[in-house]
């Protein structure tokens, strides 16, 4: 759903997750044998936090944000 402007399905980004979770439901009402994860489309090791940061930094980028503030509550 989008409510002014603002997707209400959020992201994800499988980058070491077991894909066979995906076998008990239909992401996105997708078959379960097109979901894929980072890990298997690169031989590097991928610590979840730089993963994140590369994330965020380029996803911000692509809305024209060069600057991205971490806020915790």
């Amino acid at each position: 759903a989008v409510r002014r402007w603002v997707t209400w399905h959020g992201i994800a980004l499988n980058v070491t997750t077991d894909l066979e979770a995906f076998r008990d439901f239909r992401p996105c009402g997708l078959d379960a044998d097109v979901m894929t994860r980072v890990a298997d489309h690169t031989p590097m090791e991928l610590p979840m936090d730089r993963v994140m940061d590369d994330f965020v930094t380029r996803f911000a980028g692509q809305f024209g944000y060069l600057k991205v503030v971490e806020l915790r509550s």
